[in-house]
């Protein structure tokens, strides 16, 4: 009898959608049943109401959980907390977490210390949440006007990925940053049920402080690899290496697992 293929459901990060994954589907081929949906707030899925946090969040992903029956997890950047998170809801339910670039912040203040030093653009971006999404929205509106200027401004970014980024509702971006990025949650969900949990990080990520989960790793006993070279977005922009990754770290027998 032929095992069945690895489930795995893989969950966005902040500013970003299900289509993030795309290269990343493509180069896992049929390695992997892969679900990557829109989590809430984000892209199709919606959310016009009071503003949510990490709960709210899972309750959304139960349907697709009973429906798909993902055996593995991958999450990117707050996606990663959201995997933990699941792990930690339902113990025993799924053979192995993925966390790439995972942000481990304390609180607000202590996320944009850690964001600012990126520049301009990421200083403008938190500084008020009320106007940050409102150029999101603008930006979206008029995703035809600046889509010749990608390959010279984000070469390395996917066309759709980018128009995503922008496709958001306003409790969307304020609650997954502000109650999820921001909320101080990684420490209680890093146990993640009693599954194992493998961790990429890219050694040049500005966004996501990479000693915080090296040392959750080794409190946590994660198998954790860095990828010297790769930032923040290695999984749209090393999708080869990510996949890699993903084959003898995450789906893989971790006794027969080699250095990415």
């Amino acid at each position: 009898m032929t095992e069945a293929a690895p489930r795995l459901l893989m969950l966005h990060g902040f500013l970003s959608a299900g289509v993030v994954w795309d290269r990343l589907r493509a180069e896992l081929g049929g390695g992997a049943l892969t679900i990557a949906p829109d989590l809430l707030g984000w892209g199709e899925a919606g959310w016009r109401g009071e503003p949510y946090g990490l709960e709210e969040m899972i309750e959304a992903l139960e349907p697709i959980l009973e429906r798909e029956w993902p055996t593995h997890l991958l999450g990117h950047s707050m996606g990663g907390i959201v995997a933990l998170a699941l792990a930690t809801r339902f113990p025993g339910r799924f053979q192995a977490v993925g966390v790439a670039g995972l942000p481990v912040f304390r609180d607000r203040p202590d996320g944009e210390s850690h964001i600012h030093r990126r520049g301009k653009l990421h200083r403008a971006l938190l500084h008020t949440d009320c106007v940050s999404h409102a150029g999101c929205v603008a930006m979206y509106q008029v995703r035809w006007l600046w889509r010749p200027l990608i390959p010279v401004f984000a070469p390395r970014q996917p066309r759709e990925h980018l128009f995503a980024a922008f496709n958001h509702t306003r409790e969307g971006h304020f609650s997954s940053l502000n109650r999820i990025v921001f909320g101080d949650l990684v420490p209680g969900v890093a146990a993640a049920g009693g599954a194992r949990v493998a961790a990429l990080h890219g050694g040049r990520d500005p966004s996501a402080p990479l000693e915080r989960v090296r040392a959750l790793a080794r409190e946590h006993d994660w198998d954790f690899r860095v990828a010297p070279t790769a930032n923040h977005q290695l999984i749209v922009e090393r999708p080869r290496l990510t996949a890699r990754w993903i084959r003898e770290h995450l789906l893989a027998n971790p006794a027969h697992a080699t250095t990415p």
